[in-house]
């Protein structure tokens, strides 16, 4: 006698089939799904890097534009193709505004000009490669200190690990250099950043990587008689 359809059990092949199924899905979605993770993960870091160089490009910016040179010192501008340190115009800090009591401890010197720098921070590893970590600031406040001490008159912060390649070049008599010493200012001065390291025995002019280019004109430069300032400005490596 045939056993009736309706009390009738799955067969060891459907439910083999069913299993198959349902761990073949489950696997599409956990790949779904770290597809998905992934992408964001570039998004906020691809975001978190515009953001970074978009600040300090904007940061750098105004400090050059507000660069002067120092006649106490007959210190300008001092700069490579790698770092650079010049003298720019601040307002004092809250501190030098506010009403000290006669038995509170003294605020140190403040004035309205400061030292600053820029360069890629990078370790030495002891496998034998230096680590870019990446663009590290320097800050002078008190520029006439006879030593100055770091901590106080000196500090020296590493302002975003995203940005590990600066170039930076100095437009004057019609060229661009790539070395800017002296008592005075350039015309202008190209940054040029990146999100990745310069790869080894690789020239600056060859870096792989995307790369974020700036001009900005010094407005304090002096302008030799018969240069003007808009020739040469146009971002292009020359002699």
């Amino acid at each position: 006698m045939r056993p009736n359809a309706a009390h009738r059990g799955f067969t060891l092949l459907e439910i083999v089939l069913a299993v198959t199924l349902a761990v073949g899905v489950m696997g599409s979605a956990l790949v779904f799904y770290e597809r998905a993770v992934s992408i964001r993960r570039a998004v906020c870091q691809q975001t978190e890097t515009l953001c970074a160089i978009r600040t300090v490009m904007g940061r750098i910016t105004d400090e050059l534009r507000n660069s002067s040179v120092f006649s106490y010192l007959d210190e300008g501008m001092e700069g490579d193709s790698e770092s650079i340190q010049f003298i720019t115009t601040q307002l004092p800090g809250p501190s030098a505004w506010a009403v000290q009591d006669i038995t509170a401890q003294s605020v140190t010197p403040q004035q309205d000009l400061r030292r600053v720098g820029y360069s890629i921070r990078q370790t030495e590893l002891d496998t034998g490669p230096t680590a870019v970590e990446g663009l590290e600031q320097t800050s002078q406040t008190l520029l006439t200190a006879i030593e100055p001490t770091k901590g106080r008159q000196i500090s020296t912060e590493l302002i975003t690990p995203h940005i590990r390649f600066l170039n930076l070049r100095y437009f004057a008599r019609g060229r661009w250099v790539d070395q800017w010493s002296g008592g005075n200012l350039p015309l202008a001065v190209e940054i040029t950043l990146g999100a990745e390291p310069l790869p080894a025995e690789t020239d600056p002019a060859d870096y792989p990587h995307e790369t974020y280019q700036r001009i900005v004109h010094i407005p304090r430069a002096a302008t030799p008689r018969g240069e003007t300032i808009i020739r040469g400005l146009d971002g292009r490596r020359g002699p």
